[in-house]
C-alpha cells in the first residue's frame, strides 16, 4: 500500500462554498419548531439575506402588511426575521436576520438541487456539488482517498468522481477516511432508517454528546457521504443517502449470482451470414478490376466515382446501418473498406502526372481468386499484428467506426492494443509492491494476455445459438467472467482506460466493459462474420457466434459447423451467351474479376451466387482505353468460356477490337515559314526527321529546338523568332486522410 496523502491545510474546508455548516446547528433546532405556515413563508416570500456590512439598512425586505400575521410572528420570535421602519412614514419593513444567512443560502440550495426526489439524479448532483464545494479541492481529496487505497491515478472528467459519489463503496471510504468519532453509529443508524429522516430526530436517535454527534454529522455531509433535502411536504430537513447509493447496497447484499445467457428463438430478420467486410471488399475490388478508382489531389475519391461504388455495394437493413452507426450508409463503407484495402495491400494509389488512380494490386487479384476461407483469414491477419511496443496509435483503415456509449465515459482512442480491440484497453496483473502507474509501461506480453483473456470468455457463448446482445454483455461484464481482470482477483489488475487509470471500483469498471465489449461485438466479430447479428420479436438486437470467430483469434475454421451454402469453398462456372451476356454462376470472384475490365456489370454485390456481365462495344473500348490489348481480351474469354464460346460473339470482340486504334498524342513545335521555299530550306537544314504539316508550317520536337540546330538554321540565313512555351509544374498529392 502507497504511503497516505496529506493534503496542505486550508481556513476554509472545501464543501463550504456556498456557506458554513458550523452555524447550521442553532437554526435547525428552531426550523424543527416551527409550523408548516411559517416554514412556506420563509421559504417563498421572505427575501433572502444578503452579505452586507450595512447590518439591516444593506438587506432586502418586504412591507409587513404583504405577508400573514401569524406565521410572520412565528418566525419573529424564533429571530428568523426582524422588522423595523427605517423611513417614518413609510411603514414597517421585514428583513431575514443577517445571521440566517447560512441556513438561507442552503435552503436555496436544497431546493434547487432536490437529491431525493427527481430521477435525474447526476444532474442534481452537479448542481449540488457545483454548489457547495470548490471542485478542484473536492477532485484533490477524491485522488487522496483512491491514492490510500491503492487506487491511484488522476481522474479523467468531472462525470468520473460523480460516478465514484453515487456508489455504495463511497460512504465507507469516507468513513474510514475522515476517521472521527460516532461516524460509523451515524453511518449505520441511517442505513437502517431505510428513508429519509428529518435531521434534528435522526441526531436524537444516536447516542453521544450533542456537539460530537453534529459536527461529525456536517462532516459527512460536508465530504458527500450523506446529503440532505427539504421533505416536499412538510419542509422538514432531512438527511438520506442517494438513491443510486442505497440501490447499489441493494444490489451487493444480493447474491451475486452470473446472469443467464437470453436466447432468442423468434427472429424477424437476420443479417449477413459472413458479415460485412468480406462481401464489401469482393465488390470493392471487383469494380476497381472493372475501372480504377479516380481520385482528387488529397486522394479521396470524385462524386462520380463514389455513385459508381455505391452501386455495386450491397445494402444492408436500415435497422443494421442504425446499429452500426453508418451515418450515411454506404459512403461510409466504401471509406472504411478503401482505407483497409490499402492496409491490406490489395489496392494501391498511382499517380501519373496530374491523374491519380486507386488500382487494383497483383495480391488484390490473388485474394479475389481466394476461397472464403483464406479470403477470412488473410484479412483477420491484419487484425491480429502485434502492436509495437512505442506505437500507441490505432491504424486508420482498420480503426473501428461509430461512436458507442461507454455509460458516460469517452473513448479516448489512442492507446493500446486497438487495432485488435476496437478500444483502447489496457489490462496487467500488478506485481507488489511494484505497480504500474501508467500505460506506457503496459508491454507487448500484456497486451497479448488480454487478447487470451477475451478469447476465453467469449468462447464460453455456444455456436449457432442466438442470444439478446444485452444479456450477453451483462453476463461477460459481471466480475466473474470480465475479461478485463484476466483471470485472477480483480484487486490484482490494473485497468487503464485510454491513457487514465480506472479506479478498483466495480461499477466503473463494468461500466467501461459493457461499451468496450458491445465496440468488440459489433465493430470486430460482426462486421467480420464472427457473430451474426438479428433482429428478434420485440426488435431486441441478437448476435449468434459462428465458426468464423476463429478466425479472428488465427484458428482455423471449421466450415461443417456452418451451415451456409456460401461458407463453401468452390469454382465458377461462365456460361457466354449469344446475346453478349456473360454468368458467372459459383462463389469463386477470379472470373470476374479477370472478366469485369471489359464487361459492364449488370449485377451488383461481392460475387456470391450467379453475377451477369454484357459485353459491348463501349466496355471493349473502354478495356483497350486502359491499356487491354484485343489479344488479352480473346484470351481470356476462350480462358473462362472455352468451346462454348458463341461464333458471333468472337466475331464482334474481334471487330470491336481491330476498329479500336489508338493516336498517339505528341507535342510540337510549329515553324511557321513566310513562303513554300523557306519552308523547303528549313526541312533541309534539319537533318534529324521533322514534320511538314503544310507548304509553310514544319513541325518539330522541343528536343529539336536546340542550340546546335538553332546555329544551322543560322548559316542557311533562317532565323528562330519567340519563345518556347514554359513546362508545367506538377504539383506533388497530398496523403489522403481517413479520419
Amino acid at each position: 500500500m502507497p504511503p497516505p496523502i496529506k493534503l496542505l491545510e486550508r481556513e476554509k474546508p472545501f464543501f463550504e462554498k456556498g456557506f458554513e455548516r458550523k452555524l447550521l446547528a442553532r437554526w435547525d433546532e428552531a426550523w424543527a419548531k416551527l409550523s408548516l405556515p411559517a416554514r412556506r413563508l420563509f421559504l417563498d416570500e421572505i427575501r433572502s439575506p444578503v452579505r452586507s456590512e450595512k447590518g439591516i439598512l444593506g438587506q432586502p425586505s418586504i412591507a409587513v402588511d404583504s405577508v400573514p400575521a401569524e406565521p410572520l410572528e412565528e418566525l419573529r420570535k424564533a429571530q428568523f426575521v426582524v422588522m423595523n421602519e427605517l423611513v417614518k412614514g413609510k411603514g414597517v419593513r421585514v428583513f431575514a436576520n443577517p445571521d440566517v444567512y447560512d441556513f438561507a443560502a442552503r435552503a436555496r440550495c436544497l431546493r434547487a438541487s432536490r437529491l431525493f426526489s427527481i430521477a435525474a439524479e447526476t444532474d442534481a448532483l452537479e448542481r449540488y456539488v457545483k454548489w457547495t464545494c470548490f471542485e478542484s479541492q473536492l477532485q484533490n481529496w477524491i485522488v487522496k482517498i483512491l491514492y490510500n487505497r491503492g487506487a491511484d491515478g488522476v481522474l479523467g472528467s468531472a462525470s468520473s468522481y460523480f460516478g465514484l459519489i453515487k456508489g455504495y463503496r463511497w460512504l465507507d471510504w469516507v468513513v474510514d477516511e475522515l476517521d472521527l468519532p460516532r461516524a460509523r453509529q451515524l453511518m449505520d443508524h441511517l442505513i437502517e432508517a431505510k428513508a429519509p429522516v428529518p435531521i434534528t430526530r435522526f441526531l436524537a436517535g444516536v447516542t453521544g454528546a450533542e456537539g460530537t454527534k453534529r459536527s461529525t454529522l456536517d462532516s459527512l455531509i460536508g465530504h458527500l457521504a450523506i446529503f440532505e433535502d427539504f421533505d416536499p411536504e412538510t419542509f422538514d430537513i432531512v438527511v438520506d443517502l442517494l438513491p443510486s447509493v442505497r440501490q447499489g447496497m441493494a444490489v451487493a447484499q444480493k447474491a451475486k449470482v452470473l446472469p443467464n445467457l437470453t436466447v432468442m428463438d423468434v427472429l424477424k430478420e437476420l443479417g449477413p451470414t459472413e458479415g460485412i467486410f468480406l462481401s464489401d471488399m469482393r465488390a470493392f475490388l471487383l469494380e476497381l478490376a472493372s475501372e480504377p478508382m479516380r481520385l482528387k489531389q488529397d486522394e479521396s475519391p470524385f462524386a462520380k466515382e463514389l455513385e459508381r461504388f455505391v452501386t455495386a455495394f450491397d445494402p444492408l437493413p436500415a435497422w443494421l446501418d442504425r446499429l452500426l452507426q453508418f451515418k450515411e450508409g454506404i459512403i461510409d463503407r466504401i471509406d472504411v473498406t478503401f482505407g483497409l484495402a490499402e492496409d491490406l495491400e490489395l489496392a494501391k494509389v498511382h499517380t501519373e502526372g496530374k491523374l491519380i488512380q486507386l488500382r487494383l494490386t497483383p495480391e488484390g487479384k490473388k485474394w479475389l481468386g481466394l476461397d472464403p476461407v483464406a479470403q477470412h483469414k488473410f484479412v483477420c491477419k491484419l487484425y491480429r499484428e502485434e502492436p509495437d511496443e512505442t506505437d500507441l496509435y490505432l491504424r486508420v483503415g482498420v480503426s473501428r467506426f461509430g461512436i458507442y456509449n461507454y455509460d458516460g465515459y469517452e473513448d479516448p482512442s489512442g492507446s493500446g492494443d486497438g487495432i485488435f480491440l476496437g478500444s483502447d484497453i489496457s489490462a496487467v496483473i500488478r506485481d507488489k509492491p511494484k505497480t504500474v502507474h501508467s500505460v506506457r509501461e503496459v508491454k507487448l506480453k500484456d497486451r497479448l494476455s488480454l487478447r487470451r483473456s477475451i478469447d476465453r470468455v467469449f468462447s464460453t457463448i455456444p455456436v449457432g445459438v442466438y442470444h439478446t446482445l444485452s444479456s450477453i454483455i451483462e453476463r461477460l461484464s459481471h466480475p466473474d467472467m470480465n475479461p478485463l481482470h484476466l483471470g485472477v482477483n480483480p484487486e490484482k489488475v490494473v485497468v487503464f482506460f485510454g491513457y487514465r487509470k480506472l479506479p478498483m471500483l466495480e461499477e466503473e469498471r463494468r461500466a467501461v466493459t459493457r461499451g468496450f465489449l458491445t465496440i468488440m461485438i459489433m465493430c470486430r466479430f460482426v462486421t467480420l462474420g464472427g457473430y451474426q447479428v438479428a433482429v428478434g420479436k420485440n426488435d431486441e438486437v441478437c448476435v449468434a457466434r459462428t465458426p468464423w470467430y476463429d478466425a479472428y483469434f488465427g484458428r482455423d475454421v471449421v466450415i461443417k459447423d456452418l451451415n451456409h451454402a456460401h461458407a463453401i469453398a468452390g469454382s465458377s462456372r461462365v456460361v457466354v451467351q449469344p446475346d453478349f451476356s456473360i454468368v458467372v454462376i459459383g462463389l469463386n470472384p477470379l472470373p470476374l474479376a479477370e472478366l469485369a475490365p471489359f464487361c459492364e456489370r449488370m449485377t451488383k454485390g461481392g460475387g456470391q451466387g450467379a453475377v451477369i456481365l454484357k459485353l459491348t462495344r463501349e466496355s471493349v473500348l473502354k478495356a483497350i482505353s486502359h491499356g487491354m490489348t484485343s489479344e488479352e481480351i480473346l484470351a481470356r474469354l476462350d480462358k473462362h468460356a472455352g468451346s462454348a464460346l458463341p461464333a458471333n460473339v468472337r466475331r464482334e470482340a474481334e471487330e470491336w477490337s481491330r476498329w479500336a486504334r489508338k493516336v498517339q498524342l505528341e507535342t510540337l513545335i510549329v515553324l511557321r515559314c513566310p513562303d513554300k521555299a523557306t519552308a523547303d530550306r528549313v526541312v533541309s537544314a534539319f537533318k534529324a526527321k521533322v514534320e511538314r504539316i503544310s507548304d509553310t508550317l514544319v513541325g518539330v520536337t522541343t528536343d529539336q529546338v536546340s542550340s546546335a540546330n538553332r546555329t544551322k538554321l543560322q548559316i542557311q540565313g533562317l532565323f528562330i523568332e519567340g519563345q518556347l512555351p514554359a513546362k508545367p509544374k506538377l504539383t506533388k498529392a497530398k496523403p489522403r486522410d481517413y479520419w
